[in-house]
């Protein structure tokens, strides 16, 4: 099993270009004016914002006065221009210090527009990274069923910030002073959630298997919480009687 659960997913560079001028006075070769931009498409084909990288660095052909850009927002748009085709090479980091992806995507004047479609490997194992890759329709909850759209709107309502995912942390480190029934029912519960089932079901049965609370989702983090709530209130009450 590896370490850290993937999710393949696919990234789309769109590439347009058209001509600026006749031909260079030097090279006698026309001069193109192009620019990229990224998106993803979800498990249906459509194409939607690319929301799961904080930045991309753009590696240009050396001959390119300043040749590294580096761009962080949405839709990733390099322009530029020149005459020659060539490799652009592409590396990406993903939010939530997830790590990085690079592609290699060409160059070329054979068409005003093309797109190319990449695939790549999404790591979801932090909460928020895996509630994206939801809300985008790129991955599905193994097993569940649909919310019900009053429910599926308040999700969508829901920002994603670090803020809240540190909120459902904080209590984490109590944890060992539950009692043992209590931590089993948490232990249950994470092993009988969809996401965890299908790590599980894909990992060797021989090994070990360990997870970081990082990588539980939101909906599991927030039903041990309520668990871990209600245990502290209970054991409250007993020592009042």
């Amino acid at each position: 099993m590896n370490d850290i659960p993937t999710h393949e997913a696919t990234l789309r560079v769109r590439t347009i270009q058209h001509l600026k001028g006749s031909a260079n006075s030097v090279d006698e070769y026309p001069i193109w004016q192009w620019s990229l931009q990224l998106y993803l498409l979800d498990k249906n084909g459509t194409q939607i914002p690319c929301n799961i990288i904080k930045s991309c660095e753009y590696i240009l052909h050396p001959s390119f006065e300043k040749p590294n850009r580096i761009v962080d927002t949405i839709p990733y748009l390099l322009e530029e221009e020149g005459w020659g085709e060539f490799n652009i090479k592409i590396k990406c980091q993903f939010l939530f210090g997830l790590g990085l992806f690079t592609i290699n995507h060409d160059i070329n004047f054979d068409n005003t527009e093309y797109l190319v479609d990449y695939s790549i490997q999404v790591p979801y194992n932090h909460p928020m990274m895996y509630k994206l890759l939801i809300d985008n329709n790129i991955i599905e909850v193994y097993g569940q069923k649909q919310p019900k759209e009053s429910q599926q709107q308040k999700l969508m309502d829901t920002p994603i910030t670090p803020q809240n995912s540190m909120a459902l942390l904080n209590w984490i480190k109590e944890i060992p002073s539950l009692d043992e029934q209590t931590l089993t029912e948490i232990v249950q519960m994470i092993i009988n959630h969809p996401a965890m089932k299908h790590e599980l079901s894909s990992s060797n049965m021989q090994d070990d298997f360990r997870i970081l609370t990082s990588q539980l989702p939101d909906d599991l983090l927030e039903a041990i919480q309520k668990l871990f709530t209600e245990a502290a209130k209970n054991d409250k009450l007993k020592s009042l009687r």
